[in-house]
């Protein structure tokens, strides 16, 4: 936690953390404590302390043969929980064509591709950090309206990108033609490092981690259910194979292991079931093919009984 304080009247600028290498003769990440934002207190101006700093960034780059990505806007513009910035000033919608925000979204590409779009330290330009990978069709004519104006305003041809924070749950984005590449952005839990479980988040009632290494198949901890069912869901590829895998116990009771499939309207598909018993850790597996109009799987373990669930 960096904190600033003083008596009285005071003014700080260019405050700075730098990750150093060992003896401190050389800076080997970027700044901390730079908020690089596009956008100035409201989104209606453009922060040029921070396209002058994009710009020293650009030029260090070109020296150094590295080529930089740009992303251009992220999930707290258009973020309804609450109200997007850029919705709450203009009150209209992020996604809709010819809205206000629309029309400062273009300036804003226009500026950044006028200024920078010469750099040969410029790699890409990425439209949104971590969109929803929930197709809808606002949202798809969103990204194309976009990369197209990227695309009619930028002589040098940079790609196009665009980022979901998980796996298209349509194969509709990955094969927009306005879009030279897709990027999928995955997070991988370490149960070494994290105190997590991979994937379930919120647990139900009597449902815990736990701790006791004896209990865990591997690592340092495993899921533990009493009574009760655990579930987590994702987005998957239609017509795609999948291997549905666990290790789990049920000493005198049996734990169930299900795959839910679902469509992009939130109708199930289909429903499989594996039952595990025995009071040591056994490996079930199930290989399945998704419907061609699947779009996520809901994954539960339920158990009358007390059971384990692991990797």
């Amino acid at each position: 936690i960096s904190i600033l304080s003083g008596e009285g009247t005071v003014w700080v600028d260019d405050a700075a953390l730098f990750e150093c290498n060992a003896d401190y003769s050389t800076k080997v990440n970027a700044n901390y404590l730079w908020q690089p934002d596009f956008e100035e207190w409201n989104p209606s101006k453009l922060r040029l302390s921070a396209m002058w700093r994009l710009e020293e960034r650009l030029t260090e780059y070109r020296k150094m043969g590295i080529t930089q990505q740009l992303c251009i806007f992220d999930y707290k513009l258009w973020d309804p929980n609450p109200k997007g910035w850029y919705s709450r000033f203009f009150g209209d919608t992020w996604w809709q064509a010819g809205s206000k925000s629309g029309t400062q979204q273009n300036m804003a590409l226009r500026y950044l591709a006028a200024r920078f779009g010469h750099y040969t330290s410029l790699f890409a330009f990425e439209l949104t950090n971590e969109m929803n990978p929930n197709r809808s069709l606002e949202k798809e004519e969103w990204v194309k309206s976009k990369s197209e104006y990227i695309k009619s305003i930028d002589p040098y041809g940079h790609i196009i990108t665009n980022s979901y924070w998980n796996s298209p749950a349509s194969i509709s984005y990955e094969q927009m033609k306005c879009l030279d590449i897709n990027q999928e952005h995955f997070y991988m839990v370490d149960e070494t490092k994290s105190s997590q479980v991979p994937v379930w988040g919120n647990l139900s009632p009597g449902a815990s981690l736990d701790t006791d290494q004896k209990n865990a198949k591997s690592g340092r901890q495993s899921l533990k259910l009493v009574g009760c069912g655990q579930d987590g869901g994702f987005w998957v590829r239609p017509s795609c194979n999948y291997t549905f895998r666990f290790w789990a116990k049920s000493p005198g009771s049996t734990v169930y292991g299900y795959i839910r499939e679902y469509n992009q309207a939130g109708k199930q598909l289909s429903i499989r079931k594996i039952p595990c018993s025995g009071a040591s850790y056994t490996l079930q597996t199930l290989d399945f093919r998704t419907d061609s109009s699947a779009a996520s799987v809901v994954i539960e373990f339920n158990t009358p009984g007390t059971a384990w669930v692991d990797d």
